[in-house]
């Protein structure tokens, strides 16, 4: 789950007022990567020792380890510098992995929040909007099932 950019699905902020401008300026966003449910075994022996790289706005954040589950806890926040919000950041891409020192870190799978949602986001009033969106962690288009058969969120 994703919180500070409600919807199950996905987020929808309301954007500007109908009619009004673009806003310009700089603006925050924070984002913070909640938990993982569903994790797919990945190692042969062992279970998925998840972590996220967050991209948003030409900058990369990663969160913590979490090692051996299925059911994976950050609570972790990052905030993203936006320098001008009446321009086009474009999507924010979430990609989670299982970390292995042995083979290199392998892909689960991603989650992307499409440009135009975040440009409702950033069209808000600089005193923001706060909401929460679960999403389906996909691999090449398609849902990631975890090690119990269920598919994949973030």
């Amino acid at each position: 789950r994703f919180s500070k950019m409600s919807a199950a699905g996905g987020i929808n902020p309301p954007g500007a007022a109908p009619g009004a401008a673009a806003a310009g300026g700089s603006r925050e966003v924070e984002v913070t990567v909640v938990e993982s449910h569903h994790l797919p075994k990945k190692d042969l022996m062992g279970k998925c020792d998840a972590f996220c790289i967050v991209e948003f706005a030409g900058q990369t954040w990663k969160t913590s380890v979490k090692q051996k589950s299925y059911e994976a806890e950050w609570n972790e926040a990052h905030v993203f510098s936006v320098p001008d919000a009446s321009a086009a950041p474009g999507e924010l891409r979430v990609t989670v992995k299982d970390d292995d020192m042995v083979t290199g870190s392998d892909l689960v799978g991603e989650v992307v929040i499409g440009a135009d949602v975040i440009g409702r986001l950033l069209a808000c009033p600089p005193a923001g909007w706060e909401g929460e969106g679960l999403y389906e962690v996909r691999d090449k288009g398609k849902p990631v099932v975890g090690k119990d058969g269920s598919v994949c969120s973030l």
